[in-house]
């Protein structure tokens, strides 16, 4: 899945030799029997330009093999999504297929481009969903499009499993006899006695989660029946907890219908994150905070000061930072040894802990090509 913290290890893993792919593919009919051959293409430009970065043809032929090996994997074409994106150094190898389409495109560098992956950020902000069912407790990473379990071994997923380990002996004399004896289905009164044992089932559960959110800082939207989310909102650490509830019993529910329902509940709130920056934009208008000059926001981003950037999906603009003159070369076209520099500023911004977001370019502040609110 593509979050922030997937493209910020990204950067990280970027060296001299940096390979992006971006193809756009197809889930079904006869275009999609093309993907693989357009690949197989753009992975000779890749060859091509490796080797006049003074690669020897074995060195090439090492760093794309994993690459490579895609293209007769039948059952990988058959399995996409709306676009790929590979990312490859002689000591890395990665791809996503993302819900978006992407120009076909190749780049090498000593950075990945990632500006393509900037809208997936814009407007499909990482959420999580906690499931809780007395069958089966699950955290969900989720985008608008997609979501995966995350992998928490210090909670019980399931009340049978909590009993089993005898989480809260001193509850024993109290307890139901069994596993399944506590249920929650959405009706009726759970009694004292169950209602004791839950919290305490439950209060493991926040703990787990609640360790594993507070390096997250992302919202998290909790489904199941009321009683149970009633409960667990009582015992919540978690300052990002969303008010509202995906309701009903996840175990007649799967993961993609969990993660609908939630994103129905969290869009307003995380698109609002957009236009609020937007609006602070717009309020800092005509002081020293907020930038359209593409040489001003490129070496502000070199230097850590740019706080919020708005890039336009789809531009791009070629040209170098020169750091001894502390001076931004822009050209019309790309020339030998150039970048791009809304490629350089994302990357800057988000190293540095800064936020971007991707826009249509009518969405754009004050129409411009790139703008960005300072952090002083």
């Amino acid at each position: 899945m593509v979050t922030r913290e997937a493209i910020q290890e990204l950067i990280e893993k970027a060296n001299d030799y940096s390979v992006s792919i971006y193809l756009p593919t197809h889930r079904k009919n006869e275009a999609a029997q093309q993907d693989p051959i357009r690949f197989k293409n753009l992975l000779n430009k890749a060859a091509e330009e490796l080797s006049g970065r003074g690669l020897r043809k074995e060195q090439i032929d090492e760093m794309l093999k994993p690459a490579r090996g895609l293209i007769t994997k039948s059952n990988f074409w058959l399995h996409q999504s709306d676009g790929l994106c590979v990312f490859i150094t002689p000591d890395h190898f990665e791809y996503h297929q993302v819900p978006i389409s992407f120009d076909e495109f190749i780049y090498v560098d000593n950075r990945f481009f990632i500006t393509p992956l900037m809208p997936m950020l814009a407007r499909d902000r990482t959420f999580y969903v906690l499931a809780l069912s007395q069958k089966n407790v699950g955290l969900l990473e989720c985008t608008r499009d997609d979501n995966r379990i995350v992998e928490l071994p210090d909670i019980p997923h399931s009340m049978e499993e909590f009993q089993r380990f005898d989480i809260h002996e001193k509850h024993l004399h109290s307890r139901p006899s069994g596993p399944g004896a506590v249920a929650f289905h959405g009706q009726g009164d759970a009694g004292d006695d169950n209602i004791k044992y839950i919290e305490n089932f439950l209060k493991q559960v926040e703990n787990g989660v609640t360790k594993y959110m507070k390096n997250q800082s992302e919202p998290l939207i909790l489904a199941g029946v009321g009683e149970i989310t009633s409960i667990y909102k009582k015992i919540n650490h978690y300052n990002g907890l969303y008010e509202n509830t995906v309701k009903g019993n996840t175990d007649e529910k799967n993961d993609k219908q969990i993660r609908k329902e939630a994103w129905k509940l969290i869009k307003p709130h995380l698109l609002r994150v957009i236009e609020d920056e937007k609006e602070r934009y717009s309020d800092l208008m005509g002081s020293e905070k907020v930038s359209t000059n593409i040489e001003e926001v490129v070496k502000a981003a070199q230097y850590g000061k740019v706080e919020t950037l708005f890039l336009p999906i789809g531009q791009n603009r070629w040209g170098k930072y020169d750091p001894e003159n502390d001076q931004v070369l822009i050209n019309g076209n790309r020339l030998d040894g150039d970048y791009d520099l809304f490629n350089y500023a994302a990357t800057h911004t988000l190293t540095k802990k800064g936020q971007v977001f991707a826009l249509d370019g009518e969405e754009m502040p004050d129409y411009s090509s790139i703008a960005a609110i300072f952090r002083y």
